[in-house]
């Protein structure tokens, strides 16, 4: 029987490595062994990359992509300073420059004809994609950026949106459904998103009403979902490679890289995600509402029988969840011995 492996994680800079060992090995060094790095590698890059707390031009990326393109190894980097060269090698199979530019046409070469528009800043994608929805484009067009600057969740809150960490788009669709079933497209969302990442990172997402997805109850995803001239715009907000967050936010937000240990590829990301969201929006327009229900009721330890407040316009209100209504509001049995259903608010989990 093969050995159980076991991974040990180190930062370098900001050049994160996982070394992927046997159980019952000697332990090995992570710091990275020195070698040079040829000029002129397949896929070579620029980037401007951390490296030792200070910023250095960064290039000759060659790599391979062993894990459906989100786990690039990268076998050397570069970083160039005016006193010299410092050339490193990468000891593991998950070492990938954090901050790294997104590579656009990787992505829409993944999926030929789809509109992708990607910007380097933008105030808000939902803004934008709006105008393009309103300009008539297609269903399935992306808005997407490395930062936000008035990035928003539900209700006007503003995301924090890290430039070249996160992943933060807008996707436009084109369903034929009365406003009254927008709940419902935000539960879809959620089911894609989740969908994607327990595929891609063997996570358990779990899916808080309405439209967070939680790792570990804390925050890795938040959804916003407007109708605008006809069309839905579909805002995901995803916390990839960040390892840190402001301090207001440390406690309640996660991100991929810190409940994993590795950095992902945002660009096979979004891939999966517009192909999954595609998908759960057929299911919407197809099956209508029952089966996004059913499927979000399933991934989600929210829906029913848990404890929970939630932050109403009236005030706050606590009990326990009690199911979705058919336009998928959450019902909730108050601590007074009566009955509710949340069409607003936030949710927070009690543990009394």
């Amino acid at each position: 029987m093969a050995a159980a492996s076991a991974s040990r994680s180190a930062t370098i800079g900001r050049i994160r490595v996982r070394d992927q060992t046997t159980a019952g090995d000697p332990p090995a060094p992570i710091e990275p062994a020195l070698m040079p790095v040829e000029p002129g590698q397949p896929q070579a890059q620029e980037c401007i990359v951390t490296c030792k707390s200070h910023e250095y031009n960064t290039n000759s990326y060659g790599f391979t992509a062993p894990l459906l393109g989100l786990f690039p190894a990268f076998p050397a980097f570069t970083c160039r300073t005016g006193e010299g060269t410092e050339q490193a090698k990468c000891p593991g199979r998950d070492c990938y420059p954090l901050g790294m530019a997104f590579d656009v046409e990787q992505v829409r070469s993944r999926m030929p004809g789809r509109r992708i528009e990607w910007h380097a800043e933008i105030d808000t994608t939902m803004r934008e994609a709006a105008r393009l929805a309103s300009e008539g484009a297609p269903a399935g067009t992306i808005v997407g950026a490395e930062m936000q600057w008035m990035g928003q969740g539900r209700q006007g809150r503003n995301w924090h949106a890290a430039a070249g960490e996160g992943l933060y788009f807008t996707q436009i669709l084109r369903i034929d459904l009365p406003p009254r079933r927008l709940p419902v497209v935000t539960l879809a969302l959620g089911v894609a998103v989740a969908d994607v990442l327990k595929m891609l990172t063997g996570l358990s997402p779990d899916l808080r009403w309405p439209n967070d997805v939680m790792l570990n109850e804390r925050k890795v995803c938040g959804i916003l979902t407007q109708l605008h001239d006809g069309a839905i715009l579909a805002g995901v907000g995803l916390n990839v490679n960040q390892t840190e967050f402001p301090a207001p936010l440390r406690e309640i937000a996660t991100s991929l890289s810190m409940e994993t240990g590795g950095t992902f590829r945002r660009e096979a990301l979004l891939s999966a995600l517009a192909t999954s969201i595609d998908s759960n929006a057929r299911i919407l327009a197809t099956g209508g509402a029952v089966p996004v229900l059913t499927l979000f009721s399933a991934a989600s330890t929210y829906t029913e029988g848990k404890r929970v407040e939630v932050d109403m316009p009236s005030g706050i209100v606590r009990g326990i969840t009690d199911g979705l209504t058919a336009d998928g509001f959450l019902r909730l049995r108050t601590d007074d011995g009566g009955e509710t259903v949340v069409t607003a608010g936030g949710v927070r989990p009690l543990f009394e």
